[in-house]
């Protein structure tokens, strides 16, 4: 599978079904979006956690943070999952997506992939 590059126009277009994705490449520059990784890695309060997934308890391989408004928290393999606050970063991100989805967005995992040990599974 690409990896889609989100932060520049360099990237090869993916080729999509019609109406399943809305690709924007250019969001924000390179620079922006190493500087976002960057403080996110370093000032975020990661978490890894344990969540049941087919009856066994497990820790997810990978490290999340749930932002988003107060109140909108959402409940995933019998936990309970508050958002934290809009940082002012995420809130421009927030701001950026909206404008070109022409959507509200009321939440953001993230997710961090430390290394080629970390997945989705």
């Amino acid at each position: 599978m690409d990896q889609l590059n989100i932060f520049g126009s360099a990237a090869p277009q993916p080729k999509l079904p019609p109406g399943l994705l809305q690709y924007n490449a250019g969001v924000f520059s390179a620079k922006e979006g190493l500087d976002f990784m960057r403080q996110f890695i370093e000032t975020v309060p990661w978490q890894q956690r344990m969540i049941t997934m087919y009856g066994k308890q497990l820790i997810t391989p990978r490290l999340t943070a749930w932002y988003g408004d107060t109140g909108k928290g959402y409940t995933f393999s019998g936990s309970k999952f508050d958002p934290l606050p809009w940082t002012p970063e995420l809130a421009l991100i927030r701001e950026k997506v909206e404008a070109i989805a022409g959507s509200g967005f009321n939440s953001v995992l993230l997710n961090y992939y430390r290394d080629g040990n970390d997945s989705v599974t």
